[in-house]
């Protein structure tokens, strides 16, 4: 109990240097103390171990969680049950720091013994199915992850009931993953089963329903629902803020989230002042150096990007970059994101070849059998596209474009806002070279779901809003010119 004291979620807000001070301590005190009892070392290893991870320490929580997995296999042999559980949790933690290949292979041994000793269907290995298939989400190999979910729900539901944690825990995976790879309606469906399930079961001021509820505000972000998660977004955080205080990692997540959503309403003075509160909390609550804390400053450094405070911007984004590329790799989705971002916020700046460079880098090295790898890499290709299109190589401009929203319409979102903002550049190109009705097709279909999503007076809107003034004027359209020009702001007639 002493021990599981140090678990900041459960005391957000404590200072977490003497948490560290006192876990080295019983580290220290720990060698030797049970030289008859290895079975006694191992479960306590464990414990520090994965309070280790819950700090964000993981060098330290590595080593002892495969210290306890060493004893319990000598002492117990690899089929107890007390040896699998430590080999879950060493998984588990190989999966957050991303060494997801080691993760999965773990996992598939562990996976192999239960079902030896215990069964395919026994709960431990429905575990371990659901945290393999986690392991395979994050890699980006979402089709299968995908198909194991639903083998492990089906099988919790049917032995377990509906209300059973670790089928809750599954289904809360699935819909993520469903959500991440363009299947939003149906990941809609399941938050909310989520949410009716943690309710009952535990209340609907719990954080683990709180939980949910914000992962359904994500999933209505990813729809363009920007109103609608605001408003959810705002009502979790008074619930948050009077239950577990504004220190509470859930707390922080929920500003971040809201940050997030206010940027893609267009309030982004509003997004900024949020996101480095969270970002300031983050850093309180778990150091600066956790992957939660990475997360928070990427995001900040979006925000500064959307703002166009290059001097802040760039050399964050850059640090981000750098940072998710020792933590993970090169390859790795995450630092593919930052690059992108990076490039996006040079090119503004002028720094064109720069820009260019690393878009083509992402597009040529980014590996887009990840799943979780190809949105990076249709950015790029979009952003290339556009970048292109403003040095008039009409040609090569298109052609990113068009490659850019046709992974999109293979992937379902093909009237997503993003692929909306793509259309347009296309139909820029179109336009500048003569192809007028092909030009009226992009941006007719631009401009009706970026209406839908953020309005009129949005700065993506009024971009295709600009086009199909130029487009009217071309074609002799007076009447639909003039509608257009009406719905144009001033301060955006001349743009680009």
């Amino acid at each position: 109990t002493t021990l599981r004291a140090v678990d900041p979620w459960k005391h957000p807000g404590r200072d977490l240097g003497p948490l560290r001070e006192l876990l080295d301590s019983a580290v220290k005190r720990l060698k030797g103390a049970f030289p008859d009892q290895p079975e006694v070392e191992a479960a306590i290893a464990a414990t520090l171990g994965w309070d280790y991870r819950e700090l964000g320490i993981y060098d330290s929580a590595e080593s002892l969680l495969r210290r306890s997995h060493e004893l319990s296999r000598q002492t117990l042999g690899d089929a107890h049950i007390d040896t699998m559980k430590v080999l879950e949790g060493l998984g588990t933690l190989l999966t957050e720091v991303g060494r997801h290949a080691e993760a999965e292979k773990l996992f598939e041994q562990l996976r192999v013994t239960q079902e030896k000793t215990l069964g395919s269907e026994h709960p431990a290995t429905l575990v371990t199915l659901n945290n393999l298939a986690l392991d395979l989400d994050w890699q980006g190999k979402s089709a299968e992850a995908e198909a194991l979910y639903r083998q492990a729900l089906e099988a919790q539901t049917r032995l377990l009931g509906n209300q059973n944690p670790d089928r809750l825990s599954t289904l809360s995976n699935l819909a993520a993953c469903l959500a991440a790879t363009s299947k939003t309606e149906e990941a809609e469906k399941l938050y909310h089963k989520l949410i009716d399930a943690k309710s009952a079961a535990l209340g609907p001021k719990h954080p683990e329903v709180l939980q949910a509820r914000m992962s359904l505000a994500d999933v209505l972000n990813r729809r363009g629902r920007f109103a609608e998660a605001e408003s959810l977004l705002r009502e979790l955080l008074v619930i948050m803020n009077a239950t577990l205080t504004s220190k509470h990692p859930l707390t922080i997540s929920a500003m971040h989230n809201l940050a997030d959503t206010l940027s893609n309403l267009g309030r982004h003075e509003e997004s900024l002042a949020l996101a480095r509160k969270a970002f300031d909390a983050q850093v309180a609550f778990a150091g600066p150096l956790h992957p939660t804390t990475l997360n928070r400053k990427n995001e900040l450094a979006c925000t500064l990007i959307e703002l166009k405070r290059w001097d802040e911007a760039i050399p964050l984004i850059t640090e981000v970059r750098d940072q998710y590329k020792k933590m993970f790799d090169e390859s790795d989705w995450r630092t593919l994101n930052a690059a992108g971002n990076l490039a996006f916020a040079l090119n503004q700046t002028g720094r064109v070849k720069e820009a260019e460079a690393i878009w083509r880098r992402i597009i040529t090295h980014g590996n887009k059998e990840r799943e979780a790898n190809v949105a990076p890499i249709v950015n790029a290709g979009a952003n290339l596209g556009s970048l292109l299109a403003d040095q008039e190589r009409w040609q090569e401009a298109e052609a990113e474009l068009l490659a850019s929203i046709g992974t999109q319409d293979h992937r379902g979102e093909s009237d997503h806002w993003r692929t909306a903002l793509m259309r347009t550049s296309l139909g820029r190109v179109l336009l500048e070279t003569n192809r007028l009705d092909d030009a009226k097709r992009e941006l007719d279909r631009a401009y009706a779901t970026l209406h839908e999503s953020f309005g009129d007076e949005h700065e993506k809107t009024q971009k295709a809003i600009r086009y199909l003034v130029q487009l009217a004027k071309k074609t002799g359209d007076v009447s639909g010119g003039a509608s257009f020009k009406a719905k144009l702001k001033p301060d955006t007639m001349t743009s680009r």
